[in-house]
């Protein structure tokens, strides 16, 4: 509690105490209940946790000292700390949540998944294969699925139990990454080497949510961009904040350029603006029966890195479409132009749409937005276009 909140009755802190204390060591245990490492419901049930759970829901002033219990999570059973992971997302979901918790789940997860990563590894070699081959036969993956734990890893109890909760545990934590930008950086400060994003990818296999994760590893949390027409010498600067697909990011930035006027001065083709497609996109409320039956965004404007203009510019002519930015991509990839990036835009050379996925960002939990900070001058475009040219002849030579 903070020195400024009221403190609780005695009694109650006293009864809290003790069903915390109940089970933060139910929590840190090893020996499972019958069929709880196949049934979820069954911890979740247990008298430890419904106590608990049950004391809190109707004692909400308990909730700051609830979330410092469930910060432990690294001293808990793997398989129990997993689903302790699920409910500190379900907590943040109705606005309870610390930055201590959140820290803690994204180390215990970046545990869990090294966990994982073992556990494929022993199964693989119960099937007499490598690992490497599961990328190129759906048929072993779906081998792999159906290899009970027990025979997957034999004798190696905090493997199977991590793959047994992994599901979950995923939830939680792609729920907090959404919420919470330090937890995305703690997350990013453990993929120093590069391997997270491809663990996740193959885990994604066989487990839930944790094909998400990459997404919030690179999402464009506040950068700023040029948007630049060669054809009509216009341009804008503009603003992304979490923004985790270049398609979200043309589907806002096509809405921003509506609402400023702007997409004809860009050289923008049809666009047809859709009230409820922003909703959708900004994460505002829907009426149900406003939600269109397909939901999908056509691109009225072809997107390009820098360099697809060339040396010699593009006035009148046609975009290298081998530098387009793919809207299935992420934005840190669009290559920088003097450390800043530059999006070419013009009427489409290829018609693009894209469906639900990509219409709205990947979780409830984000606030992407897309403005339009100012119309850059007829200067600062032709200095920009120039620094192009000069960048393009460079790659050459």
């Amino acid at each position: 509690m903070s020195e400024n909140s009221p403190r609780p009755n005695p009694l109650l802190e006293q009864r809290f105490e003790q069903l915390a204390q109940g089970f933060l060591v139910f929590c840190q245990s090893d020996a499972l209940l019958p069929n709880e490492l196949q049934t979820p419901p069954v911890f979740f049930n247990a008298p430890q946790v419904k106590k608990l759970l049950t004391f809190t829901d109707d004692h909400e002033e308990f909730m700051p000292a609830l979330l410092e219990t469930l910060a432990q999570i690294g001293q808990m059973s793997i398989y129990r700390g997993s689903l302790v992971g699920y409910l500190i997302g379900l907590f943040g979901e109705k606005g309870y949540d610390s930055r201590q918790t959140d820290a803690a789940l994204v180390d215990f997860y970046q545990r869990v998944v090294q966990l994982n990563e073992q556990y494929v590894a022993a199964a693989c070699h119960r099937l007499g294969v490598e690992p490497r081959q599961l990328a190129e036969d759906d048929a072993l993956l779906k081998r792999l699925d159906i290899l009970p734990p027990a025979e997957a890893a034999p004798g190696q109890p905090q493997l199977q139990q991590a793959w047994c909760a992994f599901s979950p545990l995923s939830f939680g934590m792609m729920s907090r990454l959404a919420a919470s930008r330090p937890a995305r950086e703690r997350m990013r400060s453990h993929n120093a080497n590069g391997r997270l994003p491809s663990l996740c990818r193959l885990l994604s296999e066989w487990h839930e949510a944790v094909g998400y994760i990459p997404y919030m590893l690179d999402l464009a949390e506040d950068e700023t961009a040029l948007v630049i027409a060669p054809a009509t010498g216009r341009g804008v600067e503009v603003r992304l904040q979490q923004i985790d697909s270049n398609n979200l990011f043309f589907t806002l930035l096509q809405f921003a350029l509506y609402h400023k006027n702007l997409l004809n001065a860009l050289d923008a083709g049809p666009f047809t603006y859709d009230p409820v497609i922003e909703k959708i996109a900004l994460h505002q409320p829907v009426d149900e029966e406003e939600y269109p039956q397909q939901l999908y965004q056509q691109g009225c404007l072809g997107y390009y890195n820098w360099r697809a203009m060339g040396t010699a510019g593009i006035f009148g002519g046609r975009f290298d479409e081998m530098q387009a930015v793919w809207g299935e991509g992420c934005f840190a990839e669009v290559p920088r132009l003097n450390g800043r990036p530059v999006i070419l835009v013009g009427r489409p050379q290829i018609l693009r749409s894209w469906g639900q996925a990509f219409v709205a960002s990947t979780h409830i939990n984000l606030q992407p937005s897309v403005e339009i900070l100012r119309e850059l001058s007829q200067a600062e475009v032709q200095l920009c276009l120039t620094e192009i040219q000069s960048a393009s002849r460079r790659l050459v030579d």
